[in-house]
């Protein structure tokens, strides 16, 4: 039977089999660890960087090369490059694609969305 009341065990189980006991707990802790990691990781990397190209990296094409590509990250959706990245991996690797990788591929991401290829 159903409960009208929101269990607060949902927040700390982890998966299950059944459905009145799955949790979501292995998947926040996931996220909150790559959060960590992140923060610990590319935020000193990046203000260190940032540091360096600003105020002791000498003019030349190769940091005005980096400055446009920052200008360009900062200005693009991430999604885009994300699907841009989706796009040349499966160009360079077309025998692993999953079955919604290759469906959401035919169904317009790729340069040829007319041609409806399906696998099997």
């Amino acid at each position: 039977m159903l409960a009208n009341k929101f269990d607060i065990g949902f927040l700390s189980r982890s998966d299950a089999t059944d459905p009145q006991q799955v949790g979501i707990w292995g998947a926040l802790k996931g996220s909150m660890l790559t959060m960590l990691v992140t923060l610990l990781l590319a935020f000193p990397i990046g203000v260190l960087a940032a540091l360096y190209l600003e105020e002791y990296a000498p003019k030349n094409r190769w940091t005005d090369l980096i400055e446009v590509s920052i200008n360009n990250l900062a200005a693009v959706p991430s999604i885009i490059f994300g699907l841009l990245g989706l796009a040349v991996f499966l160009w360079i690797f077309p025998n692993y694609r999953s079955a919604p990788v290759d469906r959401g591929h035919d169904a317009g991401i790729d340069d040829h969305a007319g041609d409806r290829h399906f696998r099997a």
